[in-house]
């Protein structure tokens, strides 16, 4: 088998594309399984770390906590979750309105 610089660079170029489809999937997966939980429990309030311990681990999703709050910080922003920092310096997420936290 021959094998050079184009075909080497192809076989990269389709691996890195999976990858980025891949990530941008779980990422899409990982946001809805959020909004899905607070839809289902509007009165949830949780950390970072209880998002990624309980909330997803129920919906069986592994995720890491960086992804994790990076996507709730964008749900913040855009005013689709509440982020509220406690006393003790601890950030909460939880639904704008306890009746409804909508998924759209």
């Amino acid at each position: 088998m021959i094998c050079d610089i184009r075909t080497v660079w192809s076989i990269c170029t389709k691996w890195f594309i999976t990858l980025a489809e891949n990530d941008k999937s779980s990422y899409l997966e990982q946001r809805e399984a959020i909004l899905r939980y607070l839809a289902a429990s509007p009165r949830a309030a949780d950390t970072v770390e209880g998002v990624v311990n309980w909330w997803l681990p129920r919906q069986r999703y592994h995720d890491t906590y960086e992804a994790i709050e990076k996507i709730l910080g964008e749900l913040a922003a855009e005013g689709r979750v509440v982020k509220t920092r406690l006393p003790d310096n601890k950030v909460i997420y939880t639904c704008p309105t306890t009746e409804k936290c909508d998924r759209q």
